[in-house]
């Protein structure tokens, strides 16, 4: 995964699922499965690029 969040919140929650509602991040895996802290609707949700290796 590659992403970014509100170190506050993700320290609050002791960095535990942070890839989950409310938990303070915002990612993409490597399949393009989104992952947010407030939009429930657009949570998991295959909305984005995939992420792959370069060569």
């Amino acid at each position: 995964m590659i992403g970014i969040g509100f170190r506050d919140i993700i320290q609050k929650n002791n960095y535990e699922n942070s890839y989950e509602i409310g938990k303070g991040t915002y990612y993409i895996n490597y399949n393009g499965n989104y992952y947010n802290h407030d939009q429930q609707n657009k949570n998991d949700k295959q909305i984005s690029f995939k992420l792959q290796k370069m060569i």
